[in-house]
């Protein structure tokens, strides 16, 4: 369950704070805070960091390319 719960209060407290202003206006907040943050925090449960690298890279890559 902590798997889970952690990465959801990253994304949750990420998007208040993108919300209320804290990451500037230049929309960066996703790819310079949320994205490293992440990172860390998959590598601190175990993962590799070059594979969550590569991951996170595929995801913006597939994002931009189909926008939600």
């Amino acid at each position: 369950m902590a798997a889970v719960s952690e990465p959801r209060g990253i994304n949750h407290g990420a998007v208040l704070l993108e919300m209320a202003g804290f990451f500037g206006h230049e929309g960066h907040g996703l790819t310079q805070i949320l994205g490293p943050l992440i990172i860390d925090t998959l590598v601190g449960m175990g993962n590799d960091r070059d594979a969550a690298t590569q991951s996170m890279h595929t995801v913006v890559a597939t994002l931009t390319a189909n926008p939600l």
